[in-house]
C-alpha cells in the first residue's frame, strides 16, 4: 500500500518496529491520503504505550503535548508525532476537552473528527485497521463525521471549515447530517481564534477549486460569519461590456480560481481586490474609488485576522493599487519605473493577470510592462538603476544644510534620471546648480 522505499516510511516503519507490533500504528490522513494517490506529507503514529514508555524507547524525544499523550520522535531526520490512544473529555473554548483518559484503539477512533482519518494501519502486518467504517466512506467519496455531528461540530467549530477543505481536497460529498450539523452550528466559529480561521480559510483558498469552498460556506452561513464582506458581493451588479463574467461575486471568484502562484498574499489579494464594489457602487456602475476603500476594508479584515505585519501590507498595496495598471501606458517614464520596483508590484502584475483573465482578456499593461522592463534593462541595467549623487554630494556641491531642500532637489534628479534626460553624476550635479537658482519657496 505504501511506497516501501520511501525514507519517510522507512523512518517511520522503525519507530512501530521499536515500540513493537501490535502496539503501535499509522493513523489518519496518511492512510487516507495513500489510499487515494495523493503525495504523502507525514505520518502519525497512534499506540497503547504511554508517554512516559514512549520517551523511554526513543532518547532524545520530546514531550510536546503533555496533557494529551503527544511525543515528538525523531528517526533518521524525520520528525513523528505519536499520541496515546485516549479518550477526550469534555471540551472547552470549542478547540481543547477539558482532560483526557488514554484507552483503546477503539477510544482512540471514536474521538476522531471524520471516519475518513479515523483509520489505522500495522505496516508490519501491511493491514488496514478500520473500526469506523471509513473505508467505505472513502470509497464512495463520502465524508461523515465519527458519531454524532453536532457533538463533533460543538467540541471544535473549526472542523466545520476543515469538512469544507476536504470536501474540495478530496472531492468528497457530506451527508445530510453533516450539513444541517455545519448549518446549526456555524455561528460557533466566531468564537474560535483569529489564528485559526486565517489558516484554515487560507488552506481552503490555496487550493484551485476554493470558488467551490465558497460557495459550500455561504450555504452552510459561514462565510456571513467569518467574512460578511465577502458575501455583500453577491448581486454586486457590474457592466455587462467590462464584465460578462457577471456579478461581483462571479468575478472575484473567477479570480480567485485563477491567481497563480497560490499562496497566502496572492489568493487573499485575489479574494480582497474588489471588496469595496458593493459600498461604491453608482447608477452608473464605475465604482469609482472602490480600489482606496478596497484598501481600508482589506486592512479591517487582515488585522481581524492577526495576519503578520509584512503580508498585511503586501495584501493592502496590491489591492489599493489594482487599478493602477489601466493606466501603465499612460505613466511618465520615471513613475513606471518606480511602480515597478514597489515591494508588492509583483504581486499586483500577477493579481491584473489573473483580473483580466477572468474578465476584459485584455493583457495590454502586461506585453506593454514587458517591453518596458526588457527596455530599462538594456538603458541601465536595472529597472530601477542606483542614484546619480547622495544627500551628501548636494549639500557640499550647494554650500546648504540638511532640510526638506536638499530632498525635493535629489528627487529632481532622481526624476531627471529616470526619464532619461540625465545620465551622468557631472550632470546631476550641474542640474542641482540650476535647481538651487531657480529656488522659489513651493516650486519643487
Amino acid at each position: 500500500m505504501f511506497d516501501e522505499s520511501s525514507p519517510l516510511y522507512k523512518a517511520a516503519y522503525k519507530v512501530v518496529e521499536r515500540i513493537g507490533q501490535g502496539r503501535a500504528f499509522f493513523v489518519g490522513g496518511c492512510i487516507r491520503d495513500t489510499i487515494l494517490e495523493l503525495p504523502l506529507k507525514d505520518i502519525d503514529i497512534a499506540t497503547e504505550l504511554g508517554p512516559k514508555q514512549v520517551m523511554s524507547l526513543f532518547p532524545g524525544s520530546e514531550l510536546i503535548g503533555a496533557d494529551f499523550g503527544v511525543v515528538l520522535i525523531k528517526m533518521d531526520g524525520h520528525a513523528f508525532e505519536t499520541t496515546t490512544f485516549r479518550i477526550d473529555g469534555r471540551y472547552i473554548n470549542f478547540r481543547k476537552p477539558v482532560s483526557v483518559t488514554f484507552g483503546t484503539m477503539q477510544d482512540d477512533a471514536n474521538r476522531r473528527d471524520f471516519t475518513i482519518n479515523a483509520l489505522y494501519y500495522d505496516p508490519i502486518k501491511e493491514e488496514i485497521i478500520d473500526l469506523v467504517d471509513g473505508l467505505t466512506d472513502l470509497k464512495y467519496r463520502m465524508l461523515k463525521c465519527v458519531g454524532d455531528p453536532m457533538e463533533r461540530f460543538g467540541e471544535d467549530a473549526l472542523r466545520i471549515l476543515r469538512a469544507v477543505r476536504f470536501n474540495i481536497r478530496l472531492n468528497m460529498n457530506c451527508n445530510y447530517d453533516m450539513m444541517f450539523a455545519a448549518k446549526k452550528l456555524a455561528p460557533n466559529l466566531a468564537k474560535i481564534s483569529a489564528e485559526r480561521i486565517r489558516d484554515e480559510l487560507t488552506r481552503i483558498m490555496i487550493h484551485e477549486q476554493a470558488p467551490e469552498a465558497f460557495e459550500l460556506m455561504c450555504h452552510w452561513g459561514v462565510l456571513e460569519v467569518l467574512l460578511p464582506e465577502v458575501v455583500k458581493l453577491i448581486g454586486c451588479k457590474q457592466s455587462p461590456i467590462h464584465h460578462k463574467e457577471g456579478d461581483a461575486w462571479v468575478h472575484t471568484m473567477l479570480v480567485l480560481k485563477n491567481i497563480e502562484p497560490r499562496d497566502s498574499v496572492h489568493v487573499w489579494s485575489a479574494l480582497l481586490h474588489d471588496i469595496a464594489k458593493p459600498d461604491c457602487f453608482s447608477e452608473f456602475e464605475n465604482f469609482h474609488g472602490h480600489a482606496e476603500m478596497g484598501a481600508k476594508m482589506s486592512e479591517t479584515i487582515l488585522s481581524r485576522l492577526k495576519f503578520s505585519n509584512d503580508e498585511k501590507n503586501l495584501i493592502i498595496s496590491a489591492v489599493r493599487d489594482h487599478m493602477k495598471f489601466l493606466d501603465i501606458t499612460k505613466m511618465k517614464k520615471s513613475r513606471l519605473r518606480n511602480f515597478m520596483s514597489e515591494d508588492h508590484f509583483e504581486l499586483g502584475k500577477n493579481l491584473h493577470r489573473a483580473d483580466c483573465e477572468s474578465s476584459s482578456k485584455d493583457f495590454t499593461a502586461l506585453d506593454y510592462l514587458k517591453n518596458k522592463t526588457q527596455e530599462f534593462i538594456q538603458e541601465d541595467g536595472a529597472v530601477l538603476p542606483k542614484a546619480l549623487v547622495d544627500g551628501d554630494q548636494i549639500m557640499k556641491r550647494l554650500g546648504i544644510t540638511p532640510g526638506p531642500l536638499v530632498g525635493k532637489i535629489l528627487n529632481k534628479i532622481r526624476e531627471a534620471q529616470l526619464e532619461g534626460i540625465i545620465t551622468t553624476e557631472v550632470g546631476a550635479l550641474s542640474y542641482a546648480d540650476v535647481l538651487l537658482e531657480s529656488n522659489t519657496n513651493e516650486e519643487y
